[in-house]
């Protein structure tokens, strides 16, 4: 275990003079586990804005009732309300910074002011304040810029040359800006993302029949087989090829509810290849053949 901490509560290896002349951050630390101790991250409230890097390993976490997996490359935050932690109780194996910031004001209405010192403006607290408590997304993506500011912000508690104080606050300062520019950016991202599942439910729904590669999936929506494979994951839950099949199933059950069409003329229609390849496929995803599924629902349709 080869750890430092620096904080405003008790702790072994905790060095008080380092940070008491810094009243917003509770605690700053850095920490590579070699073993998993148990009870060692139970879940828990912060006095404060957590702010987490994993440089190493993996750690799977929890904020009120989700679970999220953080993974090298990874940020994490969490506001003061909320409950968070290790599922298990335990700190992982792998190696994290981690700093608690601890503003003048911060609630969950967004009202944010860090210090009577802070360079932000009136405007840019407001930003701040609602940016961080109207996120919904603990997990900051490809944060790796985070680790600059938390080594220049461990070297100037350590080494406290001249001026340290005034670099500190701005270290501060420049970590909560960065953590708003990466929220932003991720829910710029969510809304872009969330227009590519649109247009390519369009582009299939069109033709169900065609017998689609992801290939030619991603180059309708001018993305790259990698990229596109990555986005339809994250937000269907379903890789493309899967996904196509989920909306040719969607799409058959409502044709079923006509008692006049042939099933194997929904098969086709549908992009299945034959209707015991539709039939297996439809079981396979629903529970129950399509004959089945149409009987049931045409006697609840009528009564």
């Amino acid at each position: 275990m080869n750890y430092f901490i620096f904080s405003k509560e008790g702790h072994r290896l905790t060095g008080l003079e380092f940070i008491k002349k810094f009243p917003y951050i509770r605690a700053f630390g850095h920490e590579k586990n070699l073993d998993i101790r148990s009870t060692s991250l139970p879940l828990h409230y912060n006095k404060g804005i957590e702010i987490c890097y994993v440089t190493k390993g993996r750690y799977d976490w929890k904020v009120e009732k989700e679970k999220y997996t953080l993974l090298p490359g990874d940020g994490f935050i969490t506001c003061p309300w909320q409950y968070h932690g290790s599922d298990r109780g335990v700190f992982d194996i792998g190696e994290i910074w981690w700093i608690i910031i601890t503003p003048k004001v911060f609630n969950q209405k967004g009202k944010f002011h860090l210090t009577r010192s802070s360079s932000f403006n009136e405007e840019q607290e407001k930003i701040i304040g609602k940016t961080l408590a109207n996120n919904t997304r603990p997990v900051l993506y490809k944060s790796k810029i985070l680790t600059n500011y938390f080594e220049s912000l461990f070297n100037e508690l350590k080494n406290r040359e001249f001026g340290h104080e005034i670099k500190v606050r701005h270290i501060i300062e420049i970590i909560l800006m960065s953590v708003v520019r990466l929220i932003q950016r991720q829910e710029k991202q969510e809304v872009n993302d969330s227009k590519i599942i649109l247009n390519l439910e369009q582009q299939l729904k069109g033709n169900l029949a065609y017998p689609w590669s992801v290939k030619e999936m991603a180059e309708l929506n001018r993305m790259g087989t990698t990229s596109f494979n990555e986005i339809v994951k994250k937000l269907t839950g379903f890789t493309p090829s899967s996904f196509l099949i989920h909306m040719r199933i969607n799409s058959a059950k409502n044709m079923l509810l006509d008692p006049n069409k042939k099933i194997t003329r929904i098969a086709y229609d549908c992009g299945f290849s034959s209707s015991q390849h539709f039939s297996s496929t439809f079981r396979q995803r629903t529970g129950e053949s399509p004959t089945k599924f149409r009987e049931r629902n045409i006697i609840a349709l009528n009564h």
